[in-house]
């Protein structure tokens, strides 16, 4: 009687188990929700009640629109098909940021390799680090006005200082623009902001301080959401002038001339002469990306370059200029250029210079005028913006 008893109650626990099993698993099937998008239907808007108002929510940190301008290389499907651009090289900078004060005529500035987003936060920190207080701040403008300053060394002049922060010709760079007023201590009515400094010493005194202080933080990558707008537009950009390669820069002339100047003197360029007058320079180019070691050479055939060509003198180049419409419509308005079949082994290569409204857009050409290979000219336009100051 025991021993049935006990068999009962292990048989009981067993079908205790059995269920108890079973339950949890139950719970593990889903329902497939993956397609019930498809046949959901529309809400009623909600309605408010009277003499309540609804206002727009906007996104407290909108996403800014990604322009393919902004990009290091420019593509166009219409002359570049399906290829997938190769990637830029790394600065030969390095990780370090590089932090130099620019001068072209009597203009200065502080050019750094960083972002304005990083360089706004920076800015700010000197400022309130040097206790100097800040008046008005936009970053949307990239702008900064401090409140008047007192030089102990002339009590009775007060200086205000307007910091433009900028983005820089080359890619992930920026500018640092800052022009100087002053007036008498007890003065009431201030002049407005000039083109010029009025006291370039104060200028160049808060310049180089400026400049000091950002060589030591610009290690810290940390950047402000607000400094994402900082810097309005691109002022340096590749693009597609019909089926052309070409750059458009943001800038005076002068500007544009003498950072093209430097360009044409970096990474493979070679500046043979130029014309201002004209708007061309005449350079020649060698690939640092084509060179290779002797073992590689020693194993390789390469035909010889043309043994007739020969580097004329500018303006020689530019009186005899292939007799082609494409040469023609870009040299057109150029003063003293003439079109001839001479100088057919002429080498190197013209950098033109085109005003368009307050920009200067920038070609390549060959030393007759005639376009270049699609593929060489947008490389060399990239490496020219990389070296941009």
């Amino acid at each position: 009687m025991i021993r049935k008893t006990l068999n009962s109650a292990f048989s009981a626990r067993i079908v205790l188990l059995a269920i108890s099993l079973t339950l949890p698993l139950s719970g593990c099937i889903f329902r497939d929700r993956s397609q019930e998008y498809q046949r959901s239907g529309s809400i009623k808007e909600i309605t408010l009640p009277e003499g309540v108002s609804s206002v727009p929510l906007e996104p407290l940190y909108p996403i800014p629109e990604v322009r393919e301008q902004e990009s290091t290389t420019f593509y166009d499907i219409r002359t570049d098909g399906f290829v997938v651009p190769r990637p830029e090289p790394i600065s030969a900078a390095g990780e370090k940021a590089r932090i130099k004060i620019q001068k072209v005529g009597d203009r200065r500035w502080i050019l750094i390799d960083a972002p304005a987003a990083q360089v706004w936060p920076l800015t700010q920190s000197f400022l309130s680090r040097s206790g100097i207080e800040v008046a008005e701040s936009s970053p949307n403008t990239g702008l900064v006005v401090t409140d008047w300053v007192i030089f102990k060394s002339d009590p009775q002049i007060k200086n205000q200082y307007r910091i433009r922060i900028e983005k820089g010709l080359r890619p992930e760079s920026t500018e640092i623009h800052i022009l100087q007023r002053h007036a008498d201590v007890d003065a009431k009515d201030v002049a407005p902001w000039g083109g010029k400094s009025l006291n370039v010493e104060r200028e160049s005194w808060l310049l180089e301080e400026l400049a000091n202080a950002l060589a030591g933080d610009i290690d810290n990558k940390a950047a402000s959401l607000l400094g994402q707008s900082v810097g309005g537009q691109v002022k340096a950009e590749l693009f597609i002038d019909g089926t052309e390669p070409a750059m458009r820069l943001r800038l005076e002339h002068s500007r544009a001339w003498a950072s093209l100047a430097h360009a044409l003197t970096q990474e493979g360029y070679i500046l043979w002469d130029e014309s201002a007058d004209q708007r061309v320079f005449y350079a020649q180019f060698l690939d640092p990306a084509k060179k290779r070691n002797w073992f590689i050479r020693l194993f390789t055939f390469e035909p010889k370059s043309n043994a007739k060509e020969r580097r004329y003198p500018l303006n020689e180049i530019l009186a005899n200029l292939a007799p082609k419409e494409e040469v023609r419509s870009l040299f057109n308005g150029v003063l003293n250029v003439a079109f001839s079949d001479g100088l057919e082994d002429a080498f190197g290569y013209l950098v033109v210079l085109q005003r368009e409204g307050g920009d200067v857009v920038v070609k390549i050409r060959d030393a007759r005028g005639s376009r270049i290979n699609l593929a060489d000219n947008k490389r060399m336009l990239s490496i020219l913006r990389r070296n941009l100051i």
